[in-house]
């Protein structure tokens, strides 16, 4: 038995990688004749490419060329071999190909993970990204669980509050500080409070309120910070209930401000004693690397800070103020 024959006995095919060079090498062999011309087409020395070839055969454990002084030529497995691998790796060509293509043309995937309220925040913008660049697929994932973003294949996520995981990269928005919020119908009926203390006649829809009561501590124009104590004629523990409870006229509610800023906007709700607010936690833009990061994510995460900047600072005026546009 050949050295090839105790080399298939020994199982190194089923054990080993493949070397991708050593098969260019072969291929090159095949299609250029002879080792002198495969040398020369991938600039290495004849040697190299013998040595090579002769190590793709002992990985395979079988013999994959005739060789002769004159010639070369395939074997039965080396034919069949050849006719396999030439196809996988001009497909991996093509592969390879593609996704360099993806660092000048935005294609593939973006993954987001998102609050699950802020659906109405970021649809306008993700229905513009899709138009603009068509080759793209955007997944929008809608969850109040903080993910892992790198063990779950999320590109991108929308957080707020303080973040724990310092490895991330953290472009901060705005804060998301509270106001209330009425909708017209419900203050022609019950009339528009003036003073703080006014909410307690007011029917309330409470956030995170099982008791029934809540507890409002809102900072006044002058920063003095007042509180309130209220009861709740309806309670939710889901924001877009709150909003939509709130349009409908059942109540006052305690709404983010760029949430209630666009239903201002459209008529749908009215702003309740503006110079108070309650401050909210910090809203950032959390990704795991810039490392080649694909352009598609790129292109996708700094149009949705632009988007998201400029929304709060329409909405929510002088207390939406964000950081500056550009900023990592």
């Amino acid at each position: 038995m050949d050295n090839y024959g105790r080399s298939r006995q020994q199982t190194v095919a089923d054990s080993e990688p493949i070397d991708l060079n050593q098969v260019r090498a072969f291929i090159r062999v095949v299609e250029e004749g002879s080792f002198t011309g495969a040398g020369r087409s991938l600039g290495l020395p004849k040697s190299s490419v013998s040595r090579s070839v002769t190590a793709l055969e002992k990985s395979l454990g079988v013999r994959l060329l005739q060789r002769t002084t004159r010639a070369v030529r395939l074997t039965d497995p080396g034919s069949a071999y050849y006719q396999l691998v030439r196809v996988a790796l001009e497909s991996f060509n093509e592969s390879a190909a593609s996704v360099r293509a993806m660092g000048t043309e935005p294609r593939g995937r973006v993954r987001i993970s998102c609050p699950p309220d802020s659906h109405e925040l970021l649809v306008g913008y993700v229905a513009k990204f899709v138009k603009r660049y068509p080759l793209v697929q955007v997944d929008m994932s809608f969850s109040s669980r903080h993910v892992d973003l790198v063990a779950e294949g999320f590109d991108l996520a929308l957080r707020a509050g303080v973040l724990q995981d310092s490895s991330l990269v953290v472009r901060r928005i705005t804060s998301t500080d509270l106001g209330v919020f009425a909708a017209p119908t419900y203050l022609r009926r019950r009339g528009t409070p003036k003073a703080l203390a006014e909410l307690a006649r007011h029917d309330v829809i409470g956030f995170n309120a099982p008791s029934g009561r809540v507890r409002w501590t809102l900072t006044g124009p002058e920063g003095r910070e007042e509180s309130v104590e209220l009861h709740c004629n309806v309670t939710t523990d889901l924001m877009v209930f709150a909003c939509n409870a709130a349009v409908q006229g059942v109540g006052l509610a305690l709404l983010p401000e760029v949430v209630g800023g666009g239903l201002v906007e459209s008529g749908r709700l009215a702003r309740v004693l503006p110079g108070w607010q309650r401050r909210g936690a910090g809203m950032s833009v959390v990704s795991p690397s810039r490392t080649f990061e694909p352009l598609a994510v790129r292109l996708f995460k700094q149009g949705l800070i632009d988007e998201l900047i400029e929304l709060y600072e329409r909405r929510c005026g002088d207390h939406g103020k964000a950081p500056g546009r550009g900023g990592r």
